[in-house]
């Protein structure tokens, strides 16, 4: 059952690693929508400099993040994290050479904010990870007093947005990034909890 249990988690992983390479492949990057996380801090870099790859950059920026990672996560999860790091740079750079789904950014931003939604939800759910500023937050926070990890996360994406918008000249940035962060967040719920209208909480006191 342990067995068969991984398999299906690296299954899970690389499905997620398609969905999620697919959003920054297929409908961001191409269409300069900078929506926060590696990935947006990726999409940036290769905007500056079309020669890096986002797959590539993503590797970069995520390996230093991986390494601070060791000491407060433990090596089992960096190791789980950097097999999905360097499986989703690997999809990213492959599907990067497919043709462009679609130049209109409002559908860009909707099936990019949904793909990465199944991207992450996947990756949650069989306890993977992407790394990034949700590895990040989780770091972060054991420094920063009084915030929780979506907050540290929020702060992290938010920076990187802003930081776009400014530099891409495009204030249009913010409101697309906007659709994707919130589709993205709807779908990996909706994965891990389901269709599900009610929610049971055990409180042990």
């Amino acid at each position: 059952n342990k067995i068969l249990q991984e398999i299906n988690g690296y299954i899970g992983m690389l499905i997620g690693c398609v969905a999620y390479g697919s959003s920054t492949s297929l409908f961001l990057a191409r269409n300069e929508i900078i929506a926060g996380g590696a990935s947006g801090l990726a999409v940036l870099i290769n905007y500056l400099n079309p020669a890096l790859t986002v797959g590539l950059m993503l590797l970069c920026i995520n390996l230093p993040i991986l390494l601070l990672g060791i000491k407060y996560q433990g090596w089992k999860f960096i190791l789980r994290c950097l097999l999905t790091v360097a499986t989703l740079s690997l999809v990213t750079d492959l599907l990067a050479k497919a043709p462009l789904m679609t130049e209109d950014t409002v559908l860009a931003s909707l099936y990019g904010g949904i793909c990465q939604g199944i991207g992450l939800g996947l990756f949650v759910r069989f306890q993977f990870s992407s790394g990034g500023t949700e590895l990040l937050g989780r770091i972060m926070r054991r420094f920063v007093k009084g915030l929780n990890i979506p907050v540290c996360v929020g702060i992290l994406d938010a920076a990187i947005v802003i930081v776009g918008a400014i530099i891409t000249k495009n204030p249009s940035n913010l409101l697309h990034a906007l659709i994707v962060i919130f589709l993205s967040t709807k779908v990996s719920e909706l994965i891990l909890v389901g269709f599900e209208k009610s929610k049971l909480c055990i409180i042990i006191s």
